[in-house]
């Protein structure tokens, strides 16, 4: 997994893992033998930090506006945050109480805002903010679409983070993404050099005649 070294076991089940990305340390429980997805570090939520905030096109964040979409642990929001970002990071309700207990441990709640569940898109009223999505995604890719694009003004990236795991969805989803977006596929080249040859990063922008 690019920049996440496993540490040493918490109570139970839940473990312990740490990401170091631009000069950040960040610890994040997680619990992967939950058996929901959303309890796990994932690598793509990693790589896309590190494609934020140190490859060739790393941006700076400072002052911006961020809603991550399926937060999950929140790795990758909460090192914006830390990059000096505000954040708003969501998830579905079963997920919230482990990634409200990071959030709250790394930053406290005075940088990062936590919603569960269809509010996301009260987060998204500012032009200049960007959606940034990681994790998985299903072959109904409808509802995820519509929320992104919900999100966003005319200045706004969202920015798709996965692993090709089935080419057949993949496409399928990429032909989703151009029948609302604008879509740029991120090159390899672009990318952490540790990321799996399976990695993919999309950025999205409103069609113009939107």
């Amino acid at each position: 997994m690019a920049g996440v070294t496993p540490v040493e076991l918490q109570t139970g089940e839940t473990r312990s893992v740490r990401l170091e990305v631009a000069g950040h340390s960040l610890a994040l429980a997680q619990d992967p033998s939950s058996g929901n997805h959303g309890h796990v570090v994932w690598d793509a939520a990693g790589d896309l930090a590190k494609y934020l905030l140190e490859g060739s096109k790393r941006r700076d964040v400072r002052g911006k506006r961020v809603v991550e979409v399926g937060s999950g642990t929140g790795a990758a929001g909460l090192l914006l945050a830390m990059a000096g970002a505000t954040v708003a990071l969501t998830d579905l309700p079963s997920v919230v109480p482990l990634l409200a207990a990071n959030a709250a441990r790394v930053l406290g709640s005075a940088r990062v805002r936590i919603h569960r569940g269809d509010g996301a898109a009260e987060c998204g009223d500012d032009d200049e903010s960007p959606a940034h999505r990681s994790g998985s995604h299903a072959p109904e890719t409808d509802p995820l679409l519509r929320g992104v694009e919900s999100l966003m003004g005319p200045s706004t990236v969202a920015i798709l983070a996965n692993e090709r795991r089935c080419e057949d969805t993949f496409d399928a989803f990429v032909r989703a993404c151009k029948d609302r977006f604008r879509v740029r596929a991120v090159p390899r080249k672009q990318m952490p050099p540790e990321a799996p040859e399976s990695m993919y990063i999309l950025e999205l922008r409103l069609k113009r005649h939107r």
